[in-house]
């Protein structure tokens, strides 16, 4: 067999096997443009059912639940921001999804200019690179949204990146800590809860919890870095729920002016008091699932929060009672049942409202 025969097209490879994977583990409602040449996609094709032929630049074709859209921008003149910004606003695509190295300044070219658009590499696939439209009113609302999220945890940045892009929320991983048993700091951990529970003590909650809060205490001080005024920090185990986009759109209409923390998830440990219909204020709740702080309180907060010596969403919960904290009704985001970092088991923690 000649050398040339034998030799594998890096670029073809790749993309089909990231297709292939992304069509068994991607949510079936998707709708991903595939960017690039019809020929290295030969072999995927073989595998699917093509729907239709949708017009010069792409066609539709099925591979299991999930449906792809080749799109083949060399069929036109070039790839530029009119005709990125004209494709990707085809109803068929909510995203799209560029695989290698070949051509990727010029597919991030095509969308730099397009500021409704995002994109990042695709969590564990580095030479995967996936864009998506940011719609969601958070993304006017919010001036940074930071996901944090261990840099293992591939596969809740791919479960968060999921849920992200069909809500249209633009977002940045931010890496969370984990701290070495012998990098914890006495004032660090003396109010943890573990202290109450003797199976903590003997496990890894308060290296989990620690990270946990400095992970945040991190962020904060990224964000003050910049000029932003409203900071969205999530977890990587959130999800938000599919009519997320109308409700807030409709509870930003009516926010208090005061506000300092606007909780989208919580569990509340006491009664909260109703503000309207899409609001009521906390007077003591956790999870910090999904938070929205004012630049204003994370300034005043820092400082203690750095000498804190309790779990993250027990300090928030104690600043609630003489805080503006707020949460809107009904709650838009949840925290994803599974494997908890901090007590190394499974874990659910529901919303509750009193």
């Amino acid at each position: 067999m000649p050398v040339e025969d034998a030799v594998i097209d890096y670029q073809t490879v790749l993309c089909e096997t990231a297709v292939r994977w992304i069509s068994e583990n991607a949510p079936a409602q998707l709708r991903i443009g595939i960017w690039g040449e019809r020929p290295p996609l030969t072999n995927l094709q073989r595998g699917a059912v093509l729907l239709s032929n949708a017009g010069p630049t792409y066609e539709l074709l099925a591979l299991g639940p999930t449906r792809f859209v080749i799109v083949n921008p060399r069929r036109e003149a070039e790839w530029n921001s009119a005709q990125a910004a004209a494709t990707l606003s085809k109803p068929e695509i909510n995203c799209l999804l560029h695989c290698g190295l070949d051509g990727r300044d010029e597919f991030l070219q095509g969308l730099r200019t397009n500021s409704q658009w995002q994109t990042l590499p695709f969590p564990g696939l580095p030479a995967v690179t996936v864009a998506w439209k940011c719609d969601n009113p958070l993304n006017d609302f919010a001036d940074q949204t930071l996901a944090i999220s261990l840099p293992a945890r591939v596969d809740r940045r791919r479960l968060l990146l999921w849920n992200f892009i069909l809500q249209g929320i633009r977002f940045e991983f931010f890496d969370g800590i984990r701290p070495g048993d012998d990098e914890i700091l006495w004032r660090e951990m003396r109010h943890m809860e573990a202290y109450k529970k003797i199976e903590y003590l003997r496990g890894s909650y308060i290296p989990g919890a620690v990270g946990c809060k400095r992970s945040a205490i991190a962020a904060f001080q990224r964000f003050l870095q910049t000029e932003g005024q409203i900071l969205l920090l999530v977890q990587d185990d959130c999800q938000f729920d599919a009519g997320s986009r109308n409700i807030l759109q409709q509870a930003f209409n009516e926010l208090p002016t005061d506000w300092e923390m606007l909780y989208l998830a919580a569990s509340c440990r006491s009664p909260s008091k109703g503000y309207s219909k899409f609001w009521t204020k906390l007077q003591g709740a956790r999870h910090c699932t999904s938070i929205l702080f004012k630049r204003s309180f994370i300034e005043q907060v820092l400082p203690q929060l750095i000498d804190c010596g309790s779990e993250l969403d027990v300090f928030f919960e104690q600043t609630h009672r003489n805080r503006a904290a707020f949460c809107v009704l009904p709650m838009v985001a949840r925290q994803s049942p599974g494997f908890s970092d901090i007590t190394l088991t499974r874990m659910s923690n529901p919303n509750a409202l009193k």
